[in-house]
């Protein structure tokens, strides 16, 4: 069935409103989508520093000793911790239900429109999943040793700024400085081999 005339013209007004409309919905969602996960990757990083911190606090003398756990070490780790913690519950999150959307609609599309189309999407998804899947085991090795090489740099930095004026009378500076590059170095060339 095709449309002439002032049908064409009306059918062709009807469905730009009807996209236009969609895509202020789209806008508004996903302007909503972000304030509402950044409030709430806000609260999480701020109650999950709060609880480390606690934590850390009440430890015993003993556990201060060990080298893993060094003040430069345990602060590198408060920072770099909950700030992980948030953007993995807000982008990640926000990114799967919106996927998870995405496809569930896709795939009703598919079925509405035509039995090939939705056999093509049931085929690509689970593939698409797997590869995602790969890519998270692939990266999570090296996740611990780039932590571990941060947590160096940052103790290095603490114990420098702590002990800022022995550091000062034995006339150190540059060698401190030049250990601390030592640490950025080795994280910047580790940077280049994963991520190239």
């Amino acid at each position: 069935m095709s449309l002439e005339g002032s049908d064409l013209e009306n059918a062709a007004r009807f469905w730009s409103l009807v996209f236009l409309i969609m895509a202020l919905f789209c806008g508004f969602g996903t302007w909503l989508r972000t304030i509402l996960i950044g409030m709430a990757g806000e609260i999480l990083t701020k109650r999950l520093r709060l609880q480390s911190y606690i934590t850390v606090v009440r430890q015993p003398l003993a556990w201060f000793d060990k080298d893993i756990n060094s003040p430069g070490r345990i602060s590198t780790r408060l920072a770099r911790d909950a700030p992980l913690v948030k953007g993995m519950a807000g982008y990640w999150i926000s990114a799967a239900v919106a996927t998870l959307i995405i496809t569930g609609i896709g795939l009703g599309i598919s079925f509405w429109a035509g039995s090939q189309l939705s056999l093509v999407l049931l085929i690509g998804f689970p593939m698409a999943v797997v590869s995602g899947y790969n890519q998270l085991l692939m990266e999570k090795p090296g996740q611990k040793k780039y932590s571990q090489m941060i947590e160096e740099a940052g103790r290095v930095a603490t114990e420098a700024i702590q002990n800022i004026k022995t550091v000062q009378s034995l006339s150190i500076e540059s060698l401190v400085y030049g250990k601390y590059l030592e640490h950025l170095a080795a994280i910047n060339v580790y940077d280049r081999i994963c991520f190239s």
